[in-house]
């Protein structure tokens, strides 16, 4: 059975990197993003970031686009407020 994916916008600092954390711990795969710097690596296994400015439409569509490619369609779609 495929893991299910989460989505992440805003996933490399604070309470975003805390919800990358968290789902990934709890068994999803992770795709976040970022919008100046690229993380040195990973954050959590099966975590993946994309560059993306959120006000930014095509840049958000992008990396909707990359993350399906990648992991498949996304369950679960986070912009840094951890979800129960």
């Amino acid at each position: 059975m495929a893991k299910k994916l989460a989505l992440v916008f805003g996933g490399t600092r604070g309470i975003g990197a805390a919800c990358v954390q968290a789902l990934a711990e709890n068994g999803f795969d992770v795709a976040y993003t970022y919008i100046s710097r690229a993380p040195d690596a990973a954050q959590a296994p099966g975590a993946r970031a994309y560059r993306a400015d959120v006000a930014v439409p095509a840049e958000v569509a992008q990396a909707f686009a990359d993350a399906q490619r990648d992991f498949g369609a996304p369950q679960i779609v986070n912009s840094g407020v951890l979800v129960a």
